[in-house]
């Protein structure tokens, strides 16, 4: 006997095919899910550098803007109480160290301490300002923390400053994930007591990374994937030991098993069916392997008869799962093309109504002999905004006036781009807004880190030549939504302006996403 049976039917090769069949189908699952996981877990990482990226720039921009306004008080000899930002606090000090975080029991502070050399009759001196922020007031605006499990805020050294979120996972000390210990510990009673050889401060500072960096580690009996992005700001260090004082944003993310990380929704519908269609055709290759000598039973036939008709079941679910698909999808796009067209007038109509507004003001400030904001109440409020401002030339905000009693700003808006862009005289000018060129950027404030849609417009005045009123536009922040649906406004390299979920804005590109996961929606 060889591979064939005596009646010449090829048992064997039947035998084989269908083994070769039934291996094929989980072989190439297999394949296609760990390319999948690897492709995703790349895009992850990548945005999540990205991100984190963003949130140190925010967080580096609100400090540098208290530190501004400090060293402003020193300068001008200030007699107010109260600074312009909310959340920094006049205080009298003694041995403070400028940016130094301390912990009195009330949560972290962040100190500033600015010193001015005068030049009086009397003889030299110097004036003082000090000032403290709450740390978790400060930082906690810039982070995104959907994204990750957990995001640290540590000096070099190691010390942890501000830890977001409120699960089990709570770290003092950030060193062990920069030791050489920490990348081979797998035992999970190991890798939470890295307390027998802890590295000096020195040594400590010398490991931890100096540019953007991404490794794994094993915190406990979980793997997290630990992304880290130096914030570029030179602080004290504790005791001066640990060399540059900068601080150290790290996100934490715990890995994903290889389902959850890929995610494939597509998937979750096309297995089964899959699976189900090679079961209904396992029969039918006897047709093929049928010698002239076999005889087709009537049992055969009948199983051929049901598996035929379950395939064309199972083929018919899927084509109509997949015109039901084009169905959603087209009837989504509808709905998007009637939202973008009910922002779209919405906008319009609030910024219309807002270069109104700061076009009254300016009218009625080019008549005050010298400038000043006194004259201003609650009678020339037409429009629901945050505050105006009239900015001299290098920059620096002058005057303001708020509807809500905001205090002036110290901050310097010469790096903005609606302020640049008037002093280049390369506004917008379209007629259906008026005759007079205007300014429009979507910011995150260096002092709240909240967003903000500026509007600016030359001045009638030599000495402030642009004014600027701050909005929150109610049609792309407040919108009524469908359920389950969001929406995204983005500018023309993709970068998001506007975003139904706030922590987003000004922080994520949809052009760079959508290249990555190959699908966006856009109207």
């Amino acid at each position: 006997m060889g591979l064939f049976s005596t009646d010449g039917s090829p048992g064997i090769w039947r035998i084989l095919f269908r083994i070769l069949i039934a291996l094929s189908i989980p072989a190439l699952i297999i394949v296609w899910l760990l390319h999948s996981a690897a492709a995703q877990q790349e895009f992850v990482n990548a945005r999540n550098l990205r991100w984190l990226g963003q949130m140190a720039n925010r967080i580096r921009d609100t400090v540098q803007a208290y530190d501004q306004a400090v060293r402003y008080r020193a300068e001008a000899e200030s007699k107010s109480k109260d600074y312009s930002i909310e959340n920094l606090h006049n205080i009298d000090c003694e041995n403070w160290r400028h940016l130094d975080v301390v912990d009195a029991g009330e949560g972290a502070k962040l100190r500033f301490r600015a010193t001015r050399q005068t030049n009086a009759k009397s003889g030299a001196g110097e004036r003082e300002a000090c000032a403290e922020a709450d740390l978790a007031a400060l930082v906690k605006p810039a982070l995104r923390t959907s994204a990750f499990t957990s995001i640290v805020l540590a000096k070099r050294s190691g010390r942890v400053l501000y830890q977001s979120g409120t699960g089990a996972l709570r770290i003092t000390d950030t060193s062990f994930l920069f030791t050489n210990e920490g990348e081979t510990k797998a035992a999970p009673a190991k890798s939470t007591a890295p307390l027998a050889n802890v590295p000096g401060p020195d040594a400590r500072a010398k490991n931890s990374p100096t540019s953007t960096t991404y490794l794994t580690r094993r915190i406990g009996d979980r793997q997290f994937s630990v992304f880290v992005q130096p914030v570029p700001i030179l602080m004290n260090s504790d005791e001066a030991k640990d060399g540059q004082g900068d601080w150290l944003l790290i996100g934490l993310s715990e890995r994903q098993s290889l389902l959850q990380s890929t995610a494939p929704s597509d998937l979750l519908l096309f297995l089964p069916i899959v699976v189900l269609l090679a079961l209904v055709t396992w029969p039918l290759p006897r047709l093929w392997f049928m010698s002239p000598s076999d005889v087709l039973r009537r049992r055969d036939l009948a199983l051929i008869l049901a598996c035929s008709a379950g395939a064309v079941l199972i083929l018919s679910i899927l084509c109509l799962s997949r015109y039901l698909q084009q169905m959603s999808r087209a009837r989504i796009d509808q709905q998007l093309s009637w939202f973008a067209a009910s922002i779209g007038k919405n906008f319009r109509t609030e910024l219309q109504q807002s270069l109104d507004q700061l076009k009254d003001l300016d009218d009625l400030m080019a008549k005050q002999q010298p400038a000043n904001t006194e004259w201003l109440d609650a009678s020339h409020v037409r429009t629901r905004f945050e505050y105006v401002d009239w900015i001299q030339r290098d920059g620096y905000k002058k005057l303001r006036w708020s509807p809500k009693k905001a205090r002036l700003e110290t901050v310097k808006a010469a790096d903005r781009t609606y302020f640049r862009d008037l002093m280049d005289h390369s506004g917008f000018t379209l007629p259906a807004y008026g005759p007079g060129p205007f300014a429009i950027e979507q910011v995150i404030s260096r002092s709240t880190g909240e967003t903000l849609t500026m509007i600016a417009i030359p001045t009638q005045r030599e000495d402030l030549p642009v004014a600027d009123i701050a909005v929150t536009f109610a049609s792309v922040s407040e919108p009524v939504l469908p359920p389950n649906f969001g929406f995204a406004i983005i500018d023309s390299s993709g970068r998001v302006l506007f975003h139904s979920e706030r922590d987003r804005i000004l922080v994520e590109n949809l052009s760079t996403n959508a290249q990555a996961r190959g699908s966006c929606r856009v109207s």
